[in-house]
Order: structure tokens, then C-alpha cells, then sequence
């Protein structure tokens, strides 16, 4: 015996390359009069094949959203903060536009803080460090919210928990892509969302019963991760996820497809 389950879908974002000259040419000619460059173009190669494949909750952007921030940052040179860190907004708003006229209630995915490589030679505390880097995410964020983006996924590879610890909450989630068991505990102590790998879910696992976990998205899902995570979670708590960094027009589809599942139940 076995039922069918069908989980919702969920983009943790996208890393498309950087195009050729005749591609970036072609969306130039077909976007004259509207404000736009690489970092834009991006943006929409991440999400339209989601929408395509039909991703229930998409998400734009990705760790290249580093390059906008790097441009809006003021008090920043060669990656070094040697002023009192400021933001301007204006391009970000302009991207968190255009992200929710593709899809009205996208996510949006960046880089999370210590992603950028900054080094502080101004604060000189790491109290007020930590608290000027939260302040301008807390920021570019609020803008790209009011611009018509739903929220926001912070890509990085490990945890920094004084980043968890300032930024996270309902509309912002934190997705590293190699926590280890106690970056999963620093992220379970702050967010009620969490995204896992078929590499990392028994990390996760290890810990998961001490803490209130309302969703796990189960990124680039196969069978055996979805068995394991059955074990502890109802079948509306967990989502088929995906966070495409090559051939995103088949991978997205490939996401869908994953989301459909037949569970043995005797």
C-alpha cells in the first residue's frame, strides 16, 4: 500500500552565469528605455525559469546580489569599511521592483553579510561592527519589501550566528549550505523555517525534537530524504526546494517533479 503525497514547491534562489555578448545584447535591444544591467539580467535568468517550471514560491537573486550591494554600500573601499556604514537604497528598490512585476509576492535571495568579505577599519568594536553590518541589511531589506518583495533568503556557506541572531525573523531566512550540527543549532534557536540538503538533513535531524520547527524545506529532494524527514515531520510541514547554480531550465523542472511522492504505508 502506498499514498500519494504532492509537497509545495520553493526556490532558495539561482546563480546564472555570466552571458555571452550576443545574449546580453539581444535583452538590451528587447529592454531600451528601462533602467537595467548585468546584475538585472540576473535577476530575471534566475527567476523566470522558476516561474516556467512552476515553483510555487519563487525566489530572485542569489550570492551575485553581492555585486548591487557592494554598490550601494557607502563608507567601503577594497572591501575594507574605513567610514560609518550607509546604504543607498535606490538600486535595491529598483530590483525589488522589478522582482515582484515577474511575480507578485517573490522572495528575494542575497548574500549574507560576512559573504561580502568586509573588513572593519573604522568601528573598532564588535558589538557596533556586527550592529552596522545587521542595520544596512536590515535596511536593504525593508526597501526591497516595500518595492513588493515578500521576504528573503541569506545564502552563505556556514553559520555566523551574531548574523542569525540580528536579522532573523518571519520574512528573512537564513539558508547555509553547509551548517554542520552546530550551526543547525544556532539556526533552530532563531528560526522556525529551515532548509536542508540530502547531505546535511541527518545533521539537522540530530537535534530537530529540542526545537519548535514549523517547516523544512528539503532541497534537491530524493526519495530517501523525503522517508527520513517523514519520520519526524507531517507531510504539510515540508517543502520540495531547490537553489540552481548550472542548467536551471531542466533543474527547476527536476524540482517539481521531486515534489510528487508516493509513500509506502504498509
Amino acid at each position: 500500500m502506498s499514498r500519494r503525497l504532492k509537497f509545495s514547491t520553493r526556490g532558495l534562489g539561482a546563480e546564472p552565469g555570466i552571458p555571452g555578448i550576443a545574449s546580453l545584447s539581444a535583452w538590451v535591444a528587447e529592454h531600451r528605455g528601462t533602467l537595467g544591467d548585468l546584475t538585472t539580467y540576473r535577476i530575471q535568468e534566475s527567476l523566470s525559469p522558476q516561474l516556467a517550471a512552476g515553483i510555487e514560491m519563487p525566489t530572485a537573486g542569489g550570492t551575485f546580489m553581492e555585486n548591487r550591494i557592494m554598490e550601494c554600500l557607502r563608507g567601503v573601499k577594497d572591501r575594507k569599511v574605513t567610514d560609518e556604514l550607509s546604504l543607498n537604497t535606490g538600486p535595491l528598490a529598483e530590483d525589488g521592483y522589478g522582482m515582484a512585476a515577474m511575480k507578485r509576492n517573490v522572495w528575494s535571495a542575497l548574500p549574507a553579510p560576512h559573504f561580502l568579505g568586509l573588513s572593519d577599519a573604522y568601528y573598532d568594536d564588535a558589538y557596533e561592527w556586527v550592529d552596522a553590518l545587521a542595520r544596512v541589511y536590515r535596511t536593504a531589506m525593508r526597501e526591497m519589501r516595500d518595492a513588493g518583495v515578500a521576504g528573503h533568503i541569506l545564502i552563505s556557506d556556514a553559520v555566523n550566528e551574531n548574523e542569525v541572531t540580528a536579522l532573523s525573523r518571519r520574512e528573512v531566512v537564513f539558508f547555509p549550505r553547509d551548517p554542520g550540527s552546530e550551526g543547525f543549532k544556532a539556526l533552530f534557536d532563531r528560526q522556525r523555517i529551515v532548509a536542508v540538503s540530502r547531505n546535511t538533513i541527518r545533521q539537522a535531524l540530530e537535534h530537530i525534537e529540542e526545537y519548535e520547527i514549523d517547516q523544512m524545506i528539503l532541497v534537491d529532494p530524493d526519495p530517501d530524504t523525503i522517508n527520513t524527514a517523514l519520520l519526524h515531520f507531517d507531510a504539510d510541514q515540508l517543502r520540495a526546494g531547490g537553489y540552481c547554480t548550472d542548467a536551471c531550465t531542466e533543474y527547476w523542472k527536476t524540482i517539481v517533479q521531486s515534489a510528487e511522492f508516493s509513500q509506502r504505508t504498509g
